[in-house]
């Protein structure tokens, strides 16, 4: 679907099951869960290179799962999985947000089954059993089929200089996360495509080089530009990329001189627009349009089109009081939310800005 993509093979010998129960212990539901690896893999195979401790151009190599027991109850319960990326210093522990949205989305479908109450309290647990010798895969079993190969290179460049010329940046949380740092035009732009879109949907892509500072040897990621996404289809509550989006995008990468990677995307969510005519009793306990928030379907997107462990997604949301950016990004397997500084004159510009219903805008 786009040149992010990567070959991996990867060697799992369990199969998952997840039960939720009651608070006191009362049993809700049992079923197989198929957790998705790829981009703690991904991660694990990133920290080498994040890390300088080897070459990370694992394509096609194998890597293993494993998971760890419960130190309490043991075997089948686990506590968490390892995730070890083919080389010896490759191994990420996954985060539990990924069990956590599993559990979520099988809650929400038993709600809608009247087997919970919204709001009701339940816990859940994963075992992992061994697969039968038959049923396991042998060596090379692809984990993501398609591969076009993207090389990694990465920049010798001053974190501090890129700073200092900053609409905005984000450290991250501690050493797993890289520095991303927006230059200015990135946001302005996004921001006006925003108000040009008015009630819908807008986005684009984010370009830019992976840079490791020549001091610190830090790496971080230096968003240069944004090129906005054409062809897609935008709704009130959502965007699709299509094919000719990213055949397009391609090519403004190349106009740029094509030394630039394509390192995430962003996009616009009007809730302050299309909220204000949801009926008055539907609001209490709405999260939409009270704070910035990067949905299940964002989430696939990302984890569609933006698998790399590099990979940034920056959001830009009209909250009724102006635009409110914030930035997203992988953490072990899972999109997190990153912290997000602007700078005093890109932050006024953003919260001055209101949007209408028609599309235009006052400051």
């Amino acid at each position: 679907m786009n040149e992010c993509t990567t070959n991996h093979a990867i060697s799992d010998d369990f199969t998952y099951v997840m039960d939720l129960t009651r608070p006191e212990g009362t049993p809700i539901a049992s079923f197989p869960i198929e957790p998705d690896f790829g981009p703690a893999l991904e991660s694990a195979r990133f920290a080498v290179v994040r890390d300088e401790l080897g070459d990370a151009d694992t394509n096609g190599s194998e890597a293993v799962i494993r998971p760890l027991w419960d130190q309490n109850k043991g075997a089948p319960l686990i506590e968490a999985v390892e995730v070890h990326g083919g080389a010896e210093q490759s191994t990420v522990r996954v985060a539990a947000a990924l069990f956590d949205a599993i559990a979520r989305k099988r809650a929400a479908g038993l709600v809608a089954k009247g087997r919970l109450v919204a709001g009701e309290e339940y816990v859940y647990a994963v075992a992992a059993y061994a697969k039968p010798r038959a049923e396991r895969p042998g060596k090379g079993v692809p984990f993501v089929a398609v591969e076009v190969p993207q090389p990694l290179s990465i920049k010798e460049r001053g974190l501090a200089e890129v700073v200092t010329a900053a609409a905005a940046v984000s450290y991250g949380d501690g050493a797993e996360d890289i520095a991303v740092v927006l230059a200015p035009g990135v946001v302005q732009e996004a921001a006006a495509r925003c108000l040009e879109a008015g009630a819908l949907e807008t986005g684009g892509i984010l370009v830019g080089e992976l840079c490791r500072d020549p001091d610190t040897r830090r790496l971080f990621l230096d968003v240069r530009a944004q090129i906005e996404a054409p062809h897609t289809e935008a709704r009130e509550a959502s965007l699709t990329f299509t094919h000719e989006t990213w055949a397009a995008v391609r090519g403004a990468i190349a106009l740029r001189g094509g030394s630039e990677l394509m390192v995430g995307w962003w996009h616009y969510h009007p809730f302050g627009v299309f909220c204000r005519n949801c009926p008055a009793a539907s609001r209490p306990g709405c999260v939409y349009g009270t704070k910035s928030l990067f949905s299940e379907d964002d989430v696939v997107v990302h984890r569609t089109c933006f698998e790399r462990a590099y990979h940034a997604a920056l959001l830009l949301s009209d909250l009724g009081d102006g635009l409110s950016a914030s930035l997203y990004g992988w953490r072990r397997g899972v999109v997190c939310e990153r912290e997000l500084t602007l700078t005093p004159p890109v932050s006024a510009q953003l919260h001055t800005t209101r949007i209408h219903n028609n599309g235009g805008s006052d400051a």
